[in-house]
């Protein structure tokens, strides 16, 4: 078969392209995604009466208050992601890549990315992330990960797992009609439109109407040939033409985060989706309840004839200090009179609890996970911890989603970190005070001048990447009572020395404890007793004699006592030279025979 020529080709995937999105956006109605978005917002279109009589029935907004507790209960704290190295990759590797990557997404604000995907995947049921490494020259390159929003990505129809069984997947990003042609040469006679987020009206009472002159590209990732090309909407050509996927990227730098999978569908579906019925039975029947109230309340009987038309007027509008003129003989009160307040419905109180049953089952939110209050007049404490155990259950199989999407991307990232490796910056973004890092680190770590040595070649191989079970769910006073009760117990059931296995363990759990000050005194309790080893032994070395020194230290900065002074005295009490300012920092570029960081 002949090649095709660029313009047919271009052309190709821009009908590609429109197929794709016309089919996403009926799944979109069909759905209802934009209805669930709206509603978060509070905007419901539910209304009773009719007619005349046809009116909006206040909002109860519970779309927003059960995506808000999802965020809270997923997602409290960045997570801490693990490595272990698995082919042709090392400890030392590890240690330094682990350090590197949750450094990474803490200043990739990955925190802020997560949370809105959340919300994405509650509302329309999946969210987008994406990561790479751009490089806009020599002082402008550098690592991202991001938040993409469902309505920018498409890809093949026919997909049923996305993104791992498309065969191409479309990004869409929008930019000022200038901005492209300045980036792209020779684009002068592309046109632009406005930004697909207008609305008709902002667009008329533009005045300048360059402003709101847009371009839309599609970065499209062709899956089979490995190639990546940039087109516009409106160009029947190249803005880039296809290149290959770097090596290293071994799947699509997209991942996709969902809860629910439809079966046989490429979109699966969300938490709202399932009880929105409910939510919009609970918003009438709260409705016709206040309808009720308000009307009986409003309503007055009165003798013809006792005001005009115009004196009407004045009641209807009830203006304050409106003064209204009555034609009545004898009392006013025996010419008119206020209709009796009927009785509510009790058929309305049972329907609404009702309803709220079935939400809170279908949800797997009772009241008390959103922050309100479960009735206790007819449940036992045993049913609320029962109610309590399941809705945990319901959220534990979210968050272990969640964890295996952060850990897709954890991967994705360190690729980037391997194949464009900066010595410098990991020097000044990897720091090891930890004991079980340094000991990881083998014969590269110098004892003397306290630094690390490593190049690209320390970081390359295969990494198992783990998030550590529930360290992005909010810690509870009783659940930091549990795992320090745990901790206690491993201590005290041990006779005499202290397995290095359980110091390990104690130590995971002080570490989660979030209690710095209960960490670090087990920390130098185990330091003391290391030290005592050795005096007993009479091995006390000039590697532990420089433990002492900075175990010395570290107390001292605790007390807030002064950091001079203190190091005096324990140089005095033992004379051993200490690490100065030369020994911290690079070693220097004629002693490397290639570049080389340095951990202090």
């Amino acid at each position: 078969m002949a090649r095709e020529s660029q313009e047919t080709t271009v052309k190709r995937w821009q009908d590609r392209i429109a197929t794709a999105r016309k089919w996403r956006d009926r799944k979109a109605q069909e759905y209802g995604w934009e209805r669930f978005i709206s509603e978060y917002k509070g905007n419901y279109d539910v209304f009773l009466g009719s007619g005349e009589n046809k009116f909006r029935a206040p909002a109860i907004n519970q779309v927003f208050a059960m995506v808000q507790t999802d965020i809270s209960y997923l997602y409290f704290r960045d997570p801490y992601i693990t490595l272990r190295p698995t082919k042709s990759a090392t400890a030392k590797g590890a240690a330094i890549l682990e350090a590197a990557i949750n450094y990474y997404w803490r200043t990739l604000n990955q925190k802020e990315e997560i949370e809105s995907q959340l919300i994405d995947a509650d509302l329309v049921g999946h969210a987008w992330n994406k990561d790479g490494y751009y490089f806009h020259g020599k002082d402008d390159e550098g690592l991202y990960s991001m938040k993409v929003s469902w309505r920018d990505v498409i890809f093949n129809v026919g997909s049923r797992r996305p993104p791992y069984d498309t065969m191409w997947l479309a990004h869409r990003i929008i930019k000022p009609l200038d901005t492209v042609k300045k980036m792209y040469p020779g684009t002068s006679d592309l046109r632009g439109s406005t930004h697909p987020h207008m609305e008709e009206k902002d667009i008329r009472d533009s005045v300048f109407k360059d402003d709101i002159d847009f371009c839309v590209l599609w970065e499209i990732w062709d899956v089979q040939k490995r190639e990546t090309c940039l087109i516009a909407e409106g160009l029947n050509s190249y803005l880039k033409k296809p290149t290959k996927w770097p090596n290293y990227y071994k799947t699509l730098p997209f991942n996709l985060l969902w809860w629910y999978e439809n079966p046989d569908e490429p979109y699966p579906m969300g938490t709202i989706a399932p009880v929105e019925p409910q939510i919009l039975e609970e918003i009438k029947l709260f409705a016709q309840a206040l309808n009720h109230v308000k009307r009986f309340n409003r309503q007055m009987l009165y003798k013809g004839n006792l005001m005009t038309e115009a004196e009407q007027d004045k009641f209807e509008q009830g203006n304050d200090g409106a003064m209204i003129k009555v034609e009545t003989q004898g009392s006013i009160q025996d010419a008119t009179k206020m209709v009796d307040y009927g009785p509510l419905p009790v058929d309305i109180y049972l329907l609404l609890d009702r309803i709220r049953q079935l939400k809170n089952t279908t949800s797997g939110q009772p009241e008390f996970a959103q922050g309100g209050q479960t009735k206790t007049a007819t449940r036992t404490l045993g049913e609320l911890e029962g109610m309590a155990e399941g809705a945990k259950t319901r959220i534990g199989k979210r968050v272990d989603r969640l964890e295996t999407h952060i850990e897709n991307i954890a991967k994705n990232i360190i690729g980037h970190i391997q194949a464009n490796f900066d010595v410098e910056k990991m020097v000044k973004i990897t720091g090891f005070s930890e004991p079980y890092l340094i000991k990881n680190l083998g014969d590269a770590y110098d004892e003397n001048t306290k630094t690390v040595l490593f190049d690209k070649n320390d970081v390359q191989g295969e990494y198992e990447v783990e998030v550590r079970a529930g360290s992005t769910i909010p810690l509870t006073r009783e659940g930091r009572m549990a795992m320090l009760r745990e901790a206690l117990e491993l201590m005290m059931k041990t006779n005499g020395p202290i397995p290095e296995v359980v110091k390990v363990i104690v130590s995971e759990y002080l570490k989660d404890l979030q209690l710095p000050q209960i960490k670090e005194a087990f920390d130098l309790e185990q330091i003391r007793n290391a030290e005592m080893a050795q005096i007993k032994s009479g091995e006390l070395s000039v590697d532990a004699a420089k433990t002492t020194a900075e175990t010395q230290k570290r107390q001292a900065q605790a007390r807030q006592i002064n950091l001079e002074s203190a190091l005096m005295e324990s140089q005095l009490q033992m004379p051993t030279r200490l690490m100065g300012e030369h020994e911290m920092g690079i070693v220097p570029q004629e002693q490397q025979a290639e570049p080389m960081g340095v951990l202090q």
